[in-house]
């Protein structure tokens, strides 16, 4: 699917948009959703771990929000209520680290273009703090598959 996720076309398009820096999530799918790009432009791809999913390192492997749906819909409610707590995760505290890690990216960016490689629930964060919600579930938004 990853081959899928960025295909060589978008990595031309967004190589003309004068990125300056390639900065992506520590988990597979996100490098290699990046990867078509750091070629294109010739970039080394820097691994931020603020950047990662809400499932990262935690028991349960990933799976899409309609796989963990479908597979176990008796603790839908749950997932939803807060997906961080249904993993194992203090959803203030990832909410805390997403958020800082995006204001490190933005005070170090200073002009450049940074093209960032992450997921779902990790801009669905960003955006909620951007429009001042507090949401530990991030209902407002329904993000696609590589949106």
């Amino acid at each position: 699917m990853t081959a899928i996720a960025m295909p060589s076309v978008w990595a031309t398009v967004l190589a003309r948009e004068g990125i300056d820096r390639i900065v992506c999530s520590p988990q597979q799918r996100a490098i290699d959703t990046a990867a078509p790009l750091v070629k294109a432009l010739g970039l080394e791809l820097e691994i931020i771990e603020g950047l990662a999913e809400v499932d990262h390192l935690t028991n349960l492997p990933y799976r899409s929000v309609e796989t963990l749906r479908a597979e176990l819909p008796h603790r839908w409610a749950e997932f939803v209520a807060s997906p961080a707590r249904f993993l194992g995760r203090d959803p203030v505290a990832y909410r805390e680290g997403v958020i800082a890690t995006f204001a490190d990216l933005i005070g170090q960016a200073r002009g450049k273009r940074v093209a960032v490689f992450s997921h779902g629930m990790t801009i669905k964060t960003v955006l909620n703090a951007v429009l001042g919600l507090v949401s530990e579930s991030n209902r407002p938004f329904l993000i696609g598959h590589c949106s």
